[in-house]
């Protein structure tokens, strides 16, 4: 039996609502980088907006002989927050939760970093990062966008008090499950990830980042709304202040 603050394997969410051929790619690298002994399955999670188009690739995919499971929200619940909880609660053959997007922001070779730092710190958040030194957001992103990404995440850090650099940048990330057993997520939107971020900043969880350059997504736009950016950023207003770091 695994201890609850050792690696027992991950399981990967990846995420998809408009993307087609980035998503065929990201789940086949994905196959092909992550060791079959670290990685239990591969659940592709899609919400009620999803494309036509996508849902083509996703079922494309479930018929091949990928060990991936079709996980959309409307079958579940519309509660976003709610239905991570049930992912995470459910999950019964991995001690660690990989977060992927299918956008191609992050090469999906990169994913096995992720892997290699969990299994040397299990009992830490692992993500990338854009806005450390050695990481950038994409060439060719609205200046004015840069500009405003960089100003939350400077002041998330500050709110969080914690070594985090991107706050933002949560679609690839892996942290343990374990913390999960005791909490539900409340949040809405682009809040989930923020309030994950404080959850584990107050059990004194590490959080390890990797600069990344970002690169422009290959296909389709990003879903991420405006309200979403709000959500969080309330979020982040109205925090109570941590007592401990994430170390």
């Amino acid at each position: 039996m695994t201890e609850k603050n050792a690696f027992g394997g991950i399981t990967v969410l990846v995420l998809a609502v408009n993307e087609t051929e980035s998503l065929r790619q990201t789940v086949r690298t994905l196959e092909q980088v992550l060791s079959p002994d670290d990685t239990a399955k591969i659940l592709i999670y899609y919400p009620p907006w999803v494309t036509a188009d996508c849902e083509a690739v996703i079922n494309e995919l479930a018929a091949e002989s990928f060990p991936i499971a079709v996980l959309p929200e409307q079958q579940i619940s519309s509660d976003r927050a709610e239905c991570i909880m049930r992912v995470i609660r459910n999950e019964k053959d991995a001690t660690h939760l990989l977060v992927w997007a299918s956008d191609g922001e992050v090469a999906s070779e990169k994913a096995a970093l992720l892997v290699g730092a969990a299994k040397e710190d299990p009992w830490a958040l692992v993500k990338f990062s854009r806005m450390m030194k050695g990481g950038s957001q994409p060439a060719g992103k609205n200046p004015f966008l840069k500009a405003r990404d960089r100003a939350f995440c400077l002041l998330a850090r500050a709110r969080l008090r914690t070594n985090i650099t991107d706050a933002l940048f949560m679609a690839y990330v892996l942290f343990p499950l374990a913390p999960f057993d005791s909490y539900c997520l409340t949040e809405a939107g682009m809040g989930i990830l923020i309030e994950i971020l404080a959850f584990f900043s107050r059990l004194g969880i590490r959080f390890i980042e990797f600069p990344v350059r970002a690169v422009l997504r290959a296909e389709a736009k990003s879903n991420v709304r405006l309200k979403q950016k709000f959500q969080a950023f309330f979020f982040l207003l109205r925090l109570s202040k941590v007592n401990k770091r994430g170390r």
